[in-house]
Parts: structure tokens; C-alpha cells; sequence
């Protein structure tokens, strides 16, 4: 009987020790645990549609409709399999993300390397309660980076902040990135334990880290494609488009995709908490 990946007491104990104080988060590692062994036991797909939401956001080179997209390809000769190793949520228990370890293996060739990587989903609670996948992407890197850690549930902390503040958080990231370079907004409004997720590098966790990061973008735009809040003020997200700025000012073909999330902080502002980039193909 295969098994879901990373399994292990360390995962289930630290389940155990903290769901009583963060239950929503731990709804949403119980969600994407099971997520995760259906995709193990039947196939990617059908586990895929499962737990996408209707109006779910897929991005890899470019975002797409999530379920429309997966429907309209067969399954992948793939096995899928991943688990949670970090789970926030916000205090108002209807939004919260989840990130960890991904292992790629061949259904087709049981002698073909591994593939390795790491997911990032943005979950929402439906009106029937049911918690369902909102945003989807994750980033590739050639080793089992965070296999063996433990799985850590949080809240947002007790910042709370409105829309306006987050869509100001938002423009000022963008500004400074495209003036002096998407790094030096990390380091300006990341928190201590901000973790940036990049294709081809294990994740940079904490600012400390942020000096290895790669991808900077300078002189380029920033589009807000998509943008959200809890209803308890303390979280928020935006899915971004990056591109060269033309001469009039007007954005130019996609050069990646940005998905931020935040967290707010007890001066009714936003700090980041995450940071992934999926880059688009070279023209």
C-alpha cells in the first residue's frame, strides 16, 4: 500500500499537539493532507478537481481558470504527492494558505529521478463549509528541501488592517521594486519570517536568507490581477502580473506571476509573510 508522502509521527504529533489552538489552520492541513492521498491513491486530476474551488486560480506560466483548465487535460502520467509542513489562517476561520514539500514521481519509469519541489495554496471555506483550494502554484527545486520538518499550524498573529491598507501595501511593493529592484522591497517589508519561494532554489526562509535569492526585476510594472482580505482584517493576498513598462506607461508582455500574502501587523498595516514568483516562458 503506497502512502501519502512524507508521512511520519513527527507530522501527525505536531497535527495532534496544535489543531486545539489553531483549529482552522488545522482544518486546512486535515483538507490538504487528504487532498494529497487522493491524488496518491486514484490520480493527479481527479484529486485536482476534487478540491479546486469553482472559481479556483491555477498558475504555472500563466494563471488560468483551475478547474476548466484540469478538466480539459487528461491525467498526467505522474504521481503527485505531497504534505503540508506550514499552515496559517485567519482569526475569522474563512481564508488561509498552506505550503510544504512536493515528490514528482513516473508512473511510466519506476527508474527515472524524483522531482522535487514545493506547493503554496491559498484555501477559502465555501458556503457549505467545505474548505476548497482558491490559488494554486508551487516552484521546482532538485532536492527534498523540508522533507523531514515538522508541520507548523499558525494564526495571522492579532494585526488587523482594511482592504485600502493591503492595496497600499501593494503599490508601495511595486514602487520600490521597480526603482530600486524586487529584493530591496523584500527586505523592506518582509517580515522576520518571511519565506520566498523561487524555481530551481529550496525556499529562503527569514530575511536573513533574502541575500541569495535570485530574480529582481527592476525597471519593471506591476499589475494587481487579483486581491483579497479576511473578514478579520488580519491577511491578505494578491496574485500579480510583472512586466517591462512601455513608453506610455502601460505594461508590456508578462515577464512572471507574483503571488504575495501578508499579514497584518498592530499598527494597522501589512507586512509580507510569503513571496513566490513563477516566471513566464522567454519570448
Amino acid at each position: 500500500m503506497r502512502r501519502a508522502f512524507f508521512a511520519g509521527f513527527c507530522v501527525l504529533l505536531s497535527f495532534i499537539l496544535n489543531a486545539a489552538e489553531y483549529p482552522a489552520a488545522a482544518q486546512i492541513a486535515a483538507a490538504e493532507s487528504a487532498f494529497a492521498a487522493h491524488s496518491v491513491a486514484t490520480d493527479m486530476r481527479e484529486a485536482l478537481l476534487a478540491a479546486f474551488a469553482d472559481d479556483s486560480i491555477l498558475v504555472r506560466a500563466a494563471p488560468v481558470p483551475g478547474k476548466e483548465t484540469i478538466r480539459n487535460k487528461p491525467a498526467p502520467l505522474i504521481e503527485l504527492n505531497w504534505r503540508p509542513a506550514f499552515v496559517a489562517a485567519a482569526a475569522s476561520g474563512e481564508i488561509g494558505y498552506s505550503t510544504g514539500p512536493v515528490r514528482i514521481t513516473s508512473k511510466t519509469n519506476a527508474s527515472d529521478t524524483p522531482g522535487y519541489g514545493q506547493y503554496i495554496s491559498i484555501w477559502k471555506k465555501q458556503q457549505d463549509g467545505v474548505w476548497k483550494v482558491f490559488i494554486d502554484l508551487g516552484i521546482s527545486h532538485p532536492d527534498p528541501s523540508l522533507a523531514d520538518t515538522w508541520l507548523i499550524l499558525s494564526d495571522m498573529g492579532t494585526g488587523r488592517a482594511t482592504e485600502t491598507a493591503a492595496k497600499n501595501a501593494e503599490k508601495a511593493f511595486a514602487e520600490i521594486a521597480e526603482k530600486a529592484g524586487y529584493l530591496e522591497s523584500l527586505r523592506r517589508f518582509g517580515a522576520k519570517d518571511l519565506r520566498v519561494f523561487r524555481n530551481g532554489h529550496a525556499p529562503f526562509i527569514g530575511q536573513a536568507a533574502l541575500s541569495k535569492t535570485t530574480i529582481d526585476y527592476a525597471g519593471a510594472g506591476q499589475e494587481i490581477i487579483k486581491l483579497g482580505t479576511s473578514k478579520s482584517g488580519d491577511m491578505a493576498f494578491a496574485l500579480v502580473r510583472i512586466a517591462p513598462r512601455r513608453a506610455d506607461g502601460s505594461l508590456d508582455v508578462s515577464t512572471a506571476y507574483a503571488v504575495r500574502i501578508w499579514k497584518a501587523t498592530t499598527d494597522a498595516k501589512f507586512e509580507l509573510v510569503l513571496d513566490v514568483i513563477n516566471e513566464s516562458p522567454k519570448q
